[in-house]
């Protein structure tokens, strides 16, 4: 009688520390999974962030560059303001761009802004448009989609009149 109660007494105990071991366990695992999920999380919604601030800074940048283009269409040099322009702004792409290294347009974004091996302007204007085109799926297809169209429309009253577009541009934007 004296063994039962003493197997008794060491069934009671085991079954309890088992279960707390387990637990524990159960809580560190648990605690690990959601630390590693959530920092997975945030990696990439901070990415998410960097790509849109660099689509947002390319489409500043082929703004700026459009002129530069224009210019050099036009036989004329650039106006000195706008090649600061767009000197800062592929400077800011660039440092923004430092914070990410999984996107796999980094090489092709750093060659159309920095790269003297193209033979025109236009040519690099024609990089700069496939990046953005390239980014804006992936960052909103829908906004993209409609600046695409915008673009078209104000490049097309530009070429029809220069001088309305000039008129209409002034209204809303400080250049």
């Amino acid at each position: 009688m004296r063994q039962a109660v003493a197997l008794l007494t060491l069934k009671d105990i085991i079954i309890p520390l088992a279960s707390g071991a387990i637990g524990v366990v159960g809580a560190v695992i648990g605690g690990w999974a959601t630390a590693f999920f959530q920092r997975r999380h945030e990696r990439k919604r901070r990415t998410e962030n960097v790509l849109f601030g660099v689509y947002m800074m390319l489409m500043d940048l082929r703004g700026h560059h459009f002129w530069i283009t224009s210019a050099e269409v036009r036989g004329q040099d650039s106006d000195p303001k706008i090649i600061q322009r767009f000197q800062d702004t592929r400077w800011r792409i660039a440092d923004e761009m430092r914070k990410i290294d999984q996107l796999p347009e980094a090489r092709d974004i750093l060659r159309a802004m920095f790269s003297l091996t193209y033979e025109s302007e236009s040519r690099r204007a024609d990089m700069l448009d496939q990046l953005v085109d390239a980014l804006g799926e992936k960052v909103n297809s829908r906004y993209d989609e409609v600046m695409a169209e915008i673009t078209r429309e104000n490049q097309a009253l530009m070429v029809k009149d220069t001088d309305e577009f000039f008129h209409r541009r002034k209204k809303i934007e400080p250049l």
